[in-house]
Protein backbone atom coordinates (compact mmCIF):
# COMPACT_ATOMS: atom_id res chain seq x y z
CA UNK A 1 0.00 0.00 0.00
CA UNK A 2 1.22 3.70 -0.89
CA UNK A 3 0.17 7.03 1.02
CA UNK A 4 0.89 10.30 -0.33
CA UNK A 5 2.13 12.33 3.13
CA UNK A 6 0.87 16.49 3.15
CA UNK A 7 4.29 16.81 1.05
CA UNK A 8 3.12 14.80 -1.93
CA UNK A 9 5.55 11.87 -1.39
CA UNK A 10 4.77 8.70 -1.95
CA UNK A 11 5.22 6.80 1.04
CA UNK A 12 5.18 2.77 1.34
CA UNK A 13 2.87 2.24 4.43
CA UNK A 14 4.30 -1.23 5.42
CA UNK A 15 7.20 0.66 6.19
CA UNK A 16 6.18 2.65 9.45
CA UNK A 17 4.91 0.31 12.09
CA UNK A 18 2.24 3.02 13.02
CA UNK A 19 0.33 6.02 11.81
CA UNK A 20 1.92 7.89 14.29
CA UNK A 21 5.33 7.30 13.18
CA UNK A 22 4.09 8.22 9.29
CA UNK A 23 3.09 11.98 10.15
CA UNK A 24 5.89 12.45 13.19
CA UNK A 25 8.21 14.40 11.35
Amino acid sequence: MFLLDPCGNALEFKAFKDMGQLFAK
